[in-house]
């Protein structure tokens, strides 16, 4: 009767350990799966998130093929609103510069040094949209215009590219005539002190 109990005893003891090693593994696995999840929780530091109430427009291609000519013009991410719209100001002008000098047949570039922020603003500007933008987990903030170029916009650009060649025409024109003038000056001189040259040989011979 000892003997079965001391071998009763002794079972116990070689399988109750057993537990306790298989709820440390499955706490470890626990551990392991909360901190993939954590892991995961945290969004690349590429990755962009955009809010619902964001138009489709802004994702738009250039399209000229309707009769007016639309292009998107985003700026940002940026760290602030204000940092947005002075990178909003440059991209805007220079993309107007650009499809100007695209459809305009001139030899030299197209200068739009008259035309101001507000102008564009006024005549060049259809949609406009601004809102925040999560990157990497982190909020920033985006403005996306609109530009379309109307026909009668295109005229305009038109109209002031021809101004352009005529007064680059007309400069060209006045630089050759002061140029001309100068030589002719300059030959009249020659042409008299060399005269007065020869007088005084003649009248020198005896």
């Amino acid at each position: 009767m000892n003997k079965l109990i001391q071998a009763s005893g002794a079972c116990l003891m070689l399988v109750l350990p057993t537990p306790m090693v298989g709820a440390k593994e499955s706490s470890k696995e626990t551990a392991d799966v909360k901190s993939t999840t954590a892991e995961l929780s945290v969004p690349p530091l590429d990755h962009i998130a955009y809010p619902m109430s964001r138009p489709d427009w802004c994702d738009a291609e250039p399209d000229f093929t309707q009769p007016d000519h639309k292009i998107v013009v985003t700026a940002g991410p940026c760290d602030s609103a204000d940092q947005c719209d002075e990178q909003l100001k440059w991209m805007q002008r220079a993309a107007v510069v650009t499809y100007a000098n695209g459809i305009v047949d001139s030899p030299s570039e197209f200068d739009l040094s008259s035309l101001s922020d507000q102008d564009i603003d006024d005549k060049v500007i259809s949609r406009r949209y601004e809102g925040p933008v999560t990157v990497g987990g982190e909020t920033k903030y985006e403005k996306v215009v609109q530009l379309a170029f109307t026909p009668k916009i295109r005229d305009q650009i038109h109209e002031a590219a021809r101004g352009i060649e005529v007064r680059r025409r007309l400069g060209f024109l006045a630089f050759a005539g002061v140029v001309g003038t100068t030589l002719l000056v300059c030959s009249s001189g020659l042409l008299g002190i060399a005269s007065r040259r020869v007088s005084r040989r003649t009248a020198a011979i005896p």
